[in-house]
């Protein structure tokens, strides 16, 4: 059995959630909590800890759509490699 991928439109318009300047700026990955060294030595647990409900909501508002091909999202990715560009 070939299984077949194609790329399709979304079957419903969702308008893009409207983020304030501020909120562009402080739209970061989050860091996924991890055990702490002394505690992983001698058992197989896992090291990533889960994420709590917040900090799943700040990452899904972070990617919540794949704008980068409108306008909008080619000046909005240019303004954070602008950005990462000054801070490195």
């Amino acid at each position: 059995m070939v299984r077949e991928y194609k790329n399709t439109r979304p079957s419903e318009y969702v308008k893009p959630v409207e983020l304030t300047e501020e909120e562009m700026r402080e739209t970061k990955r989050i860091k996924v909590p991890c055990l702490p060294v002394e505690d992983r030595i001698g058992n197989f647990n896992e090291v990533e800890l889960t994420i709590t409900p917040e900090m799943a909501i700040k990452e899904a508002r972070r990617c919540l759509r794949c704008d980068l091909s409108t306008e909008d999202g080619k000046r909005w990715l240019a303004m954070c490699r602008a950005e990462s560009a000054v801070s490195d």
